[in-house]
């Protein structure tokens, strides 16, 4: 899947006059292809979704924020809704859709390109290269492995995500719970991320 993200993502960067070599806040994608108006700030009390998207009138898409949402929420949130809009508009019929809008969301926020060139300052430092983009520690995590490939686990509150290249991970919560007690006795690095309580990051190199 990760040519096709790829290629989306150059397509949308392209339709916005932007490289993304260098990667762009994406409110600043939602303008240049949206129009000056097309992201709106509620108030945190209104019973708006913290991101939601409607068509105007005239077909033009509107995006809402949550006034109360923090820097790297709106560039995951704004992502979001460019995607599922980008492949809506272009009649994408492949399986698995919401897989595919976040996968073209977290690759909008961080394009391969920029993970690229940024990485060469960076290296694999889970919060200088979230900072950078202004994305979650999650985020970029996940951006890492699959652009340089490391297996990788991130476990959450209710779920364990798992990106990069092959490796045998558990298949049961018992083998998952038992393997996150002793990483370490198969070679895998930890990290915990500092930006969301209890989310942890395996790593295979």
């Amino acid at each position: 899947m990760n040519s096709f993200v790829d290629f989306v993502v150059q397509q949308i960067y392209g339709d916005a006059r932007r490289d993304p070599s260098q990667g762009t806040p994406t409110p600043e994608l939602a303008r240049a292809l949206l129009g000056p108006d097309s992201i709106h700030r509620v108030s945190p009390a209104r019973a708006l979704a913290s991101c939601a998207s409607c068509g105007t009138a005239d077909g033009r898409l509107i995006i809402h924020i949550s006034a109360a949402s923090a820097p790297w929420q709106v560039n995951h949130r704004v992502a979001r809704q460019l995607a599922k809009w980008y492949l809506t508009r272009h009649g994408y019929d492949g399986g698995n859709v919401d897989a595919v809008v976040r996968g073209v969301a977290a690759a909008i926020c961080i394009p391969t390109p920029a993970f690229a060139r940024v990485r060469e300052r960076f290296g694999d430092n889970i919060p200088e290269l979230s900072a950078h983009f202004r994305v979650s520690q999650s985020l970029a995590a996940l951006r890492l492995a699959e652009c340089a490939g490391y297996p990788t686990a991130l476990r959450t509150a209710n779920r364990i995500i798992v990106r990069g290249n092959h490796w045998e991970w558990p298949v049961g919560n018992r083998d998952w719970a038992a393997l996150f007690r002793r990483p370490s006795a198969i070679g895998l690095v930890v990290q915990h991320l500092s930006d969301v309580r209890g989310r942890v990051v395996l790593r295979a190199h």
